[in-house]
């Protein structure tokens, strides 16, 4: 990507300082909620890290409240609990009639609904009255759409496709699997953009990259254990890989070298880049979360052979591993730099409940 010449770069410098004055500033409350939604919208707001952060504080702290202005009340719920606070939903049981049902007076205030639909989304497991909004705003707001005029109703159609809450360098031909390995599935592409998921910023760049390659040399490690490779060139490739033992890499087959030749180079690489930063040191806690996932894979090849039926304990520890889960949430801090710090990598490695957790509700 070309780098902005001097001009256009001091341009940007000066509007970015025109809007942290603004929401240093800014003395109408709605005024200050808007204008936070809007930069995060548009994927800029890293750049106002810190003023964003003290407004949202300052919002919590006072309990601000809204009276009976729905889009609000709704944008300031969203925009706390994305922030980590835990805001009470009962903020939106005022918008509820004596039966106990959301008032049938909003179905007309589709830009309110529209803010409930995006806030409802961050609910949380036992949270009745956001999945009772859910229900209520898609139903109203799939009935006006039709009704809708430009740009407003895409707005609405893009959400209802897909609320906020979800939303989210092509080195990989160097490797030329797509041809030499036909039997994989090519998914850089939603490799990449699951990663943008995860983290956007730019100066998360280099973590994007390097979990970007992790996740796609790990689907193809996938498509060898499952459809391709036999027992008898997994077990020795599993014990390979174990002890990252490139001397023995003539000893394979060429769709095993090809894949355990780009994984060395691959992680040798991301050494070389870290060791420039003095955070060689993760790449331990890489190879070990990786080294994991094969062992996991090789279970389930064995239990295929040998026509062994897990028990459902048996084949929920293995896949909690096969998962990935636990690798990609270790391999996620390998690039992010002072962030990532060894009790980062500790409590990754450990199998935290919160790590388990997620894999039983994306299950």
């Amino acid at each position: 990507m070309q780098k902005p010449d001097a001009q256009t770069q001091q341009r940007a410098n000066e509007l970015k300082e025109e809007v942290r004055k603004i929401l240093r500033n800014v003395d109408d409350n709605l005024q200050e909620l808007n204008l936070i939604d809007a930069v995060q919208r548009l994927g800029v707001a890293y750049h106002f890290e810190e003023e964003i952060a003290q407004a949202l504080l300052r919002m919590y702290k006072s309990g601000r409240g809204y009276g009976g202005d729905l889009h609000a009340v709704a944008l300031q719920f969203r925009l706390l609990r994305q922030e980590g606070y835990n805001v009470s939903p009962d903020v939106f049981m005022k918008f509820k009639d004596e039966e106990g049902k959301f008032k049938r007076t909003l179905a007309g205030d589709t830009r309110s609904l529209l803010s409930l639909y995006e806030a409802a989304h961050m609910g949380t497991h036992g949270e009745n009255i956001l999945d009772e909004a859910i229900a209520f705003t898609r139903e109203n707001l799939n009935s006006a759409l039709p009704c809708l005029n430009l740009p407003f109703s895409t707005l609405v159609e893009h959400a209802l496709e897909l609320p906020l809450r979800k939303r989210v360098e092509r080195w990989w031909k160097s490797w030329d699997s797509a041809a030499k390995l036909p039997f994989i599935r090519d998914r850089v592409v939603e490799c990449y953009f699951w990663k943008l998921g995860v983290y956007f910023e730019p100066q998360y760049s280099q973590a994007r990259k390097m979990l970007t390659k992790i996740i796609s040399l790990t689907s193809i490690m996938d498509d060898i254990y499952d459809v391709h490779g036999t027992l008898e060139e997994l077990e020795p490739y599993t014990d390979a890989i174990q002890r990252w033992d490139r001397s023995v890499i003539d000893q394979f087959p060429d769709y095993i070298k090809l894949h355990f030749s780009a994984l060395l180079d691959t992680v040798d690489k991301f050494e070389e880049e870290l060791a420039q930063e003095g955070k060689s040191y993760h790449i331990p806690y890489l190879k070990q979360v990786f080294k994991e996932v094969s062992k996991g894979y090789l279970i389930e090849e064995q239990w295929l052979n040998s026509g062994h039926v897990p028990t459902l304990e048996e084949y929920m520890t293995n896949a909690l591993i096969t998962s990935a889960y636990p690798m990609l949430s270790v391999v996620s801090y390998v690039g992010m730099g002072d962030v990532a710090t060894q009790e980062a990598f500790d409590w990754g490695v450990s199998m935290p409940k919160l790590i388990e957790a997620d894999l039983q509700t994306q299950g």
